[in-house]
């Protein structure tokens, strides 16, 4: 599985010098295509909150063979200046949505052999907890911003 951070986690992080930035997706595509030779997988679940993120790399992973699986919903109400939580006390935004997105992609995440992330994240250090827990060991990953769990 792989978790792609975008959206106001990225407007902030390039405005506050003390939050992570985000990822270049020229970072993703060779850790998941080394992942699935290494562990023989050809399935990856792919978990983005950008809509043109998701697409590129689903078709970089594709082009390499693999089969990729994503949430289907509208991506582009998850960007925006300002961050999520604010947007959901505005009425600006479903807090449904949001939880359901965020809760199935975590959870599915989480029945991933292998995980590419960013542990700067929230949900993706909740994805991997999860995984662990499930199996008894923390499954093979790959943190591209080199934090450890």
């Amino acid at each position: 599985g792989v978790h792609v951070r975008r959206g106001d986690s990225c407007f902030h992080a390039a405005q506050a010098g003390t939050r992570p930035t985000c990822r270049s997706l020229d970072e993703y595509a060779p850790h998941v295509i080394d992942m699935l030779g290494r562990y023989g997988g050809s399935h990856v679940h792919l978990s983005a909150d950008d809509q043109e993120a998701a697409e590129d790399l689903a078709g970089r992973l594709r082009g390499a063979g693999a089969t990729v699986s994503l949430l289907s919903f509208d991506r582009s109400i998850l960007q925006g200046d300002w961050f999520i939580e604010h947007r959901v006390e505005a009425g600006a935004l479903d807090p449904r949505l949001v939880i359901e997105s965020a809760l199935l992609d975590t959870l599915l995440l989480a029945q991933c052999d292998a995980l590419v992330l960013t542990l700067a994240s929230q949900m993706s250090r909740l994805a991997l907890s999860l995984a662990a827990a499930r199996t008894g060991v923390p499954p093979p990953y790959v943190s591209l911003d080199g934090r450890a769990w």
